[in-house]
C-alpha cells in the first residue's frame, strides 16, 4: 500500500491530521528522470502533506544517481535524504500476509543498520522529522476513560505468543493492562501446557498454517487450551487464533512456505480452516454486536480489520453469530464463553470494551 491509498487511514492522512513531515521513498530501478514525474506527483497531490524529503532505492550505478539527482534538482525542491544502492543481500522475503517478521532476520536487520548509516544523511533525516507543520499542537495523547485499574482480584489473561501468534495491536495490550489484567504469555508451539490460574485467553493472528505440523503435535496443549474452553472461561481469538480453535487446518500443497496437508487443531469449533490461493478479505471493518458478550451489552459498536487467505466451511446454525458486519455479513462465533473470528478488534474508539473483557474474566472464572 502506497501513501495516498486506503483514504481514511492512510499514510497520507495520519500525517495531514497530525501535522507531521513524510519521508518517501521511491524503487528507482529501471527508471530515471521518470522518477522527478513520480516524486513531483506525490509532492503536489495533496497540499495538506508535507513531503519533507526523499530517499531513493535501488540506484543501479554513479551514473543512474546522477542522471536521478539532475532531474530532482531542475523539477523537485526536495531534499535528497540519500541514495540506496541495489543490495540482493539485503532483501526480505515475502509472504502471503506481507513481510516475514524481523525477528526471523536479526542477522538482516543488522546489515540493513549499517547499510542505512552509509548511504543516507540520518542528521538531515532527524532534522526535517522534527518540521512539524506550522500551527499544529501535538500533545501527549491521553489515557483513555475507562481503562483506569479498578479494585479487586487480579485478572490473569494468557496472552499466546510466538512464531504463529504475534499479531497483536499494542494499544490493545496496553489497555488490558491499564484495566487490571496481568498478561502472562505461553506459546502454543513450544509449551506442554498452559500457565496456571488465568483467567481468560487471548489467541491473536500471526501464521498458524505456517507452523500447522507444530501446532499439531502439540497436543497437550491443545487438550488443555480445549478443557479450558470448556469450563466456560473467556477465550477470545482473532483470524490465526481462530484457526487454531478450529477442527483442523488444511494448507496449501506446492508452496514456498506451507507444508501441503490437514493438521488437527484445538476443535471448539466444528469447522476446518482451509488456505486459499487468493486473499479472501482485506479493509477495515465496523461491527456491531447481536448478542451482549465480552465486550459490551447488544449494540455495541466495535473497530478493527480483517486480513486474510483463509476460509473456514460452513459454520453449523446452532452456533451463535455475534457481530453483524456493515455489509450484513455475520462474524464473531461464540460457543461456551469462547468468541472468535477473523476480524482483529481495535479497541481504542471503544476502551470500554477491553474493560468489559476484563470483568466477564473475573466474573466467569468464579
Amino acid at each position: 500500500m502506497g501513501l495516498f491509498d486506503g483514504e481514511d487511514g492512510s499514510a497520507a492522512h495520519l500525517a495531514r491530521l497530525l501535522g507531521l513531515p513524510v519521508l518517501l521513498v521511491v524503487d528507482v530501478r529501471s527508471a530515471a528522470q521518470s522518477v522527478a514525474a513520480v516524486v513531483h506527483g506525490f509532492a503536489t497531490l495533496d497540499s495538506g502533506v508535507h513531503l519533507a524529503g526523499v530517499v531513493l532505492n535501488r540506484v543501479g550505478s554513479a551514473r543512474h544517481r546522477q542522471l536521478i539527482e539532475e532531474a530532482l534538482a531542475r523539477y523537485c525542491d526536495l531534499p535528497i535524504i540519500g541514495f540506496l544502492p541495489r543490495n540482493q543481500e539485503l532483501t526480505i522475503p515475502s509472504r502471503h500476509l506481507g513481510l516475514h517478521m524481523g525477528s526471523e532476520h536479526e542477522l538482516a536487520l543488522e546489515q540493513l543498520a549499517r547499510f542505512m548509516e552509509e548511504h543516507l544523511d540520518l542528521d538531515l533525516l532527524l532534522e526535517l522529522a522534527c518540521r512539524l507543520t506550522p500551527g499544529r499542537e501535538v500533545s501527549r495523547p491521553q489515557a483513555p476513560s475507562g481503562t483506569s485499574v479498578p479494585t479487586g482480584e487480579t485478572v490473569r489473561i494468557g496472552v499466546a505468543r510466538d512464531e504463529a501468534f504475534c499479531f497483536y495491536y499494542q494499544d490493545n495490550l496496553d489497555m488490558l493492562r491499564s484495566g487490571g489484567g496481568q498478561l502472562v504469555e505461553f506459546s502454543p508451539i513450544h509449551d506442554a501446557t498452559l500457565p496456571e490460574e488465568l483467567h481468560g485467553l487471548y489467541l491473536g493472528g500471526g501464521y498458524p498454517e505456517l507452523f500447522a505440523r507444530q501446532l499439531s503435535a502439540n497436543k497437550t496443549m491443545r487438550t488443555a487450551i480445549k478443557v479450558f474452553a470448556r469450563s466456560g472461561r473467556p477465550v477470545y481469538a482473532e483470524c490465526g487464533g481462530f484457526m487454531y480453535l478450529t477442527r483442523s487446518i488444511v494448507c496449501l500443497q506446492h508452496t514456498t512456505d506451507q507444508e501441503g496437508g490437514e493438521y488437527p487443531m484445538v476443535g471448539v469449533f466444528p469447522v476446518t480452516a482451509r488456505m486459499q490461493p487468493r486473499l479472501r478479505r482485506l479493509g477495515y471493518r465496523q461491527v456491531v454486536q447481536e448478542r451482549p458478550g465480552f465486550f459490551g451489552p447488544a449494540g455495541q459498536k466495535l473497530f478493527g480489520h480483517e486480513f486474510h487467505y483463509s476460509a473456514i466451511d460452513p459454520m453449523p446454525e446452532d452456533v451463535e453469530r455475534v457481530y453483524r458486519l456493515e455489509d450484513g455479513r455475520y462474524e464473531g462465533y461464540r460457543i461456551h464463553n469462547t468468541l472468535a473470528g477473523y476480524l482483529h478488534l481495535h479497541w481504542g474508539r471503544t476502551p470500554e470494551a477491553a474493560r468489559s473483557f476484563i470483568q466477564a474474566c473475573r466474573d466467569l472464572a468464579r
